[in-house]
């Protein structure tokens, strides 16, 4: 069993990560009803916990174990956590200027409640963003770097991480839109991470500012529109990030 495993780590995870989050969905379903209104959902705990047992696993060297040193913010890297923040910032940031410009036709600026529930649903972002990144980017990213350009690596978890997310609320050519997104935002990640030599707090913090802002900015016109437009603005991420990066270097994933 252990060999398998090794043999084929990014399998194992992708169909653990599935078969958890199943398992978990029904928590949110019949036991805690009301954990969605407050951002907490118990199947984005799945790729961690699945990430955390095969990295335990794995004893070889191949990719980079799951330990505290990958979430430490050094002299070396804290630039690229503040270039994450502003990245993160612009990209949703310019989705919802658009969004406003093309349903209104001038910007609207949203309004905002201060209620108490917010502080519970910030931390249920944060929980929820630490428990996709331990795995995707914590386990399965590096384990697919050992094979293919981190190009081929995004392209891949992008898949399955959009397939996971299991997105049908607006039918299947919303899926398929959104998608896209997440192999753009993946490709974003990817940049990140083998910027700061596998950080996973640097994935967990994208990811978290990405899912307030979004949840604050476009929820509210939740569709294929907002689609279009994220792959609009992510895409054009995605060319800088391709074209001044080295990405689609396949000898990359040695110095990573």
């Amino acid at each position: 069993m252990n060999h398998f495993v090794k043999n084929h780590p990014v399998i194992i995870f992708s169909i653990g990560a599935f078969l958890l989050s199943g398992i978990l969905i029904l928590l949110n379903i019949f036991v805690f009803r009301d954990a969605q209104n407050y951002a907490i959902i118990f199947p984005q705990l799945a790729p961690g916990i699945i990430g955390i047992l095969l990295s335990q696993l794995i004893r070889d060297g191949k990719g980079k174990r799951i330990n505290i040193k990958r979430f430490h913010i050094t002299k070396e890297n804290i630039k690229w956590f503040a270039l994450c923040v502003i990245v993160s910032i612009l990209i949703i940031g310019l989705s919802y200027l658009i969004l406003s410009l093309f349903k209104y036709g001038y910007l609207v600026f949203p309004a905002f409640e201060i209620h108490y529930r917010y502080i519970y649903i910030l931390l249920g972002i944060i929980m929820g963003s630490l428990g996709e990144e331990v795995g995707w980017r914590g386990f399965m990213l590096p384990q697919l770097q050992l094979k293919y350009s981190p190009l081929i690596s995004s392209i891949v978890l992008g898949l399955v991480w959009g397939a996971w997310h299991l997105n049908m609320e607006v039918g299947i050519v919303g899926f398929l839109l959104f998608i896209i997104t997440t192999i753009e935002l993946s490709i974003l990640f990817t940049w990140f991470n083998n910027k700061t030599k596998g950080n996973i707090l640097i994935a967990v913090v994208f990811h978290s500012i990405i899912n307030i802002l979004s949840r604050a900015l476009l929820l509210s016109d939740y569709g294929i529109r907002v689609f279009v437009i994220e792959i609009i603005v992510f895409g054009i991420g995605c060319i800088l990030v391709l074209t001044f990066s080295d990405l689609k270097n396949q000898d990359i994933r040695s110095r990573i």
